[in-house]
């Protein structure tokens, strides 16, 4: 997979390296880097709104897709569909054949 994508963080890391990537678990990060087969090169805003930046081990994180929120139905108040199609416009059934 080919970056950029988001991944959510499944457990805190916390490292002592400069050039690591901190964050607690539930963290959205946007992974830039694919830097090897463990480590990816991420950032995120962080509560303060800044940008922070560094290389994590993959086994932290998981794929984030997003659910999308389903598509509210559209539908008329019931004045407007009454207004749409009035009630003389509706044909009226046929009358009974004579006796």
């Amino acid at each position: 997979m080919a970056a950029p994508f988001r991944v959510k963080a499944l457990y805190e890391y916390s490292s002592p390296h400069e050039d690591d990537l901190n964050f607690g678990a539930g963290q959205i990060i946007t992974v830039t880097d694919e830097d090897d087969a463990d480590w990816y090169g991420g950032e995120y805003l962080d509560d303060h709104g800044v940008k922070q930046e560094g290389i994590f081990p993959r086994n932290f994180v998981e794929k984030f897709e997003p659910t999308a929120p389903p598509r509210p139905t559209r539908t008329r108040p019931k004045k407007e569909a009454e207004a749409a199609h009035p009630a003389e416009d509706i044909a009226s059934p046929p009358p009974p054949p004579p006796a």
